[in-house]
């Protein structure tokens, strides 16, 4: 067996012969002075210590002298334009959706129970928003007036008592040659946001001629409102 030393020493030679000592010195060497850099700029370091010097004399600050007149004009500014914005983006384009829901042209012909249900449907995206004003299903009568078929519809209709006549229809429409009249007794008018208003007012504006009276039956309309009533 050769003695330790030998082998050490033929190991030895050998890595020098194929560079290895060479490459692992130059390896050491460069994550030494690697590693002793990045201590400088570590919180603790030389470095980083005289940066902190430099900058802490180089950027005091006078609180004393800080403008928050000028800060909270600036945020006043910037809220300003935030809103202003959605209104111009946001609030813009939902107003003339509903501006192109109203002005939506009429039908030339219209059944009644169509008319009901429209009118109904309309009361059901009013009642999601303020359901105390209505009840679980809309009220609807035709009754004779002056000859003429009139249509009555109550979005919440209470009962009559010995103090209380009952309450005047929400609705309540003159059939006139199966026409809309409309009388000076009518609020209806298509600058309203009131959806049921502007709808009535198109269709007596284009004379929407109403038909299906004859076998008119209220059983047969979608009068629900108890998906949002209360």
């Amino acid at each position: 067996m050769k003695e330790l030393q030998e082998i050490v020493n033929n190991k030895i030679q050998q890595m020098v012969n194929d560079n290895t000592i060479q490459s692992a010195i130059e390896e050491g060497i460069e994550k030494a002075v690697t590693s002793a850099i990045s201590q400088q700029f570590q919180s603790y370091g030389n470095i980083t210590k005289q940066l902190e010097a430099a900058f802490g004399a180089g950027l005091m600050i006078d609180r004393s002298q800080i403008d928050f007149e000028t800060y909270n004009q600036q945020m006043l500014v910037a809220i300003n334009q935030k809103v202003g914005s959605f209104f111009a983006e946001q609030a813009s384009s939902r107003f003339m959706e509903e501006m192109d829901k109203i002005l939506a042209p009429a039908p030339k012909q219209i059944t009644i129970t169509e008319l009901v249900n429209t009118i109904t449907g309309f009361w059901r995206e009013e009642a999601e928003a303020y359901p105390e004003g209505f009840a679980d299903e809309a009220t609807i009568e035709i009754v004779e007036s002056y000859g003429s078929p009139s249509l009555k519809m109550w979005k919440k209709k209470e009962p009559a008592s010995t103090f209380h006549s009952t309450p005047s229809p929400d609705v309540h429409l003159y059939l006139l040659r199966n026409r809309v009249a409309i009388n000076h007794l009518h609020s209806f008018n298509l600058t309203t946001f009131c959806q049921h208003d502007a709808f009535i007012f198109k269709l007596y504006s284009a004379g929407t001629e109403i038909t299906g009276l004859d076998e008119f039956d209220p059983d047969d309309c979608e009068v629900s409102l108890a998906e949002y009533a209360l």
